[in-house]
């Protein structure tokens, strides 16, 4: 199984995006039921998507205070070090 990156993603939810704007008429005239709607299994998929999304931001933000936490903590105890 190879790595899948953010520009997968991105890149996926854009195409899916432009897909839905050239299937919907661009005249403001246009009669709703010709509109293409969503079907359960995309709502499903961009759900997850966003979940996941939702779940490495919030693992990255708490990453990032804890070594900003412990890097602080090093740099105080090398500072107190030196001034000794």
């Amino acid at each position: 199984m190879g790595t899948v990156s953010w520009d997968h993603f991105f890149t996926s939810l854009n195409q899916y995006y432009i897909g839905l704007r050239q299937s919907v008429p661009h005249h403001h005239a246009a009669p709703m039921s010709g509109q293409r709607t969503i079907t359960p299994q995309e709502v499903e998929g961009l759900r997850a998507v966003l979940h996941l999304i939702g779940a490495v931001v919030r693992q990255v933000s708490v990453s990032h205070l804890l070594y900003r936490e412990s890097l602080y903590h090093y740099l105080y105890e090398t500072q107190h070090l030196i001034t000794m």
